[in-house]
């Protein structure tokens, strides 16, 4: 009997063992320079890539598992490893990200190629997380809640932002996003000190629970010609100084 029960024990813990292995397992869809695209998977994200010439990575997909620490440090380990790496994305298959990590300009060298981020499961974008990052065009963060300060300071091809869930944006987030045009961030209730300042192809902003506007938040955003904040019961000093086409 007692090995009878052995026996099952042992065989209960090699099925848990392969179930947890497959949920923690990490799954990728990587298209390299050549257009090839190639699935991969394996117990870390490193395990994952290891047949891989990073190199000739154009596209990094995580679809499936955990991102843990260890799956960040590593990358954080070959910041100049990826200098073809266009788009970088988490899809809403992958159970869990782990928020422990260094900010995105660590893991990924700033002025690199890198033009488009998709990030699920993140909520957080945090301070100068993508600072500098001159080639990004877009960057989709469908449930992160927090734009830390400079957090996209600088990204002068940036385009495309869609962060619907933000209630915080820190300072000087989109400083200098040269060619941005429109914004919309429908559940952010503060705008910080310099948010927009140099967003010079800002011409359409939502912001409508917003209700304090802060310090030179909009300064020299001159293509800006109307903007409402229906709940704003701060605006702070040079909110919008030299803002030379703002009618109303």
């Amino acid at each position: 009997m007692k090995q009878k029960i052995l026996l099952m024990l042992a065989l209960w813990l090699s099925l848990v063992g392969s179930t947890w292995a497959q949920s923690t397992s990490i799954a990728v869809t990587i298209t390299k320079t050549d257009a090839s695209v190639i699935n991969s998977s394996g117990a870390s994200l490193q395990d994952a890539l290891e047949a891989t010439t990073l190199g000739e990575v154009k596209k990094l997909e995580i679809n499936a598992g955990s991102i843990t620490y260890i799956d960040w440090q590593w990358l954080s380990s070959r910041q100049y490893s990826f200098p073809s790496l266009t788009h970088f994305s988490i899809t809403d298959g992958v159970s869990e990200v782990s928020s422990n990590r260094n900010s995105f300009d660590r893991i990924f060298y700033s002025y690199g190629s890198l033009e488009q981020v998709d990030l699920n499961r993140l909520t957080e974008i945090r301070n100068s997380d993508f600072r500098n990052f001159t080639n990004l065009k877009s960057a989709n963060f469908p449930v992160a809640t927090i734009i830390g300060s400079r957090a996209f300071e600088g990204c002068i091809a940036l385009t495309s932002v869609s962060i619907p869930q933000a209630t915080q944006i820190g300072a000087t987030a989109f400083s200098g996003c040269s060619i941005l045009s429109s914004v919309s961030f429908p559940l952010a209730t503060s705008i910080e000190g310099q948010t927009f300042v140099d967003c010079t192809a800002l011409t359409s902003v939502s912001i409508p629970k917003a209700t304090k506007v802060g310090g030179y938040a909009f300064m020299r955003c001159n293509s800006l010609e109307a903007v409402s904040f229906p709940l704003a019961t701060t605006i702070e000093t040079g909110a919008f100084e030299s803002c030379r086409t703002l009618k109303s």
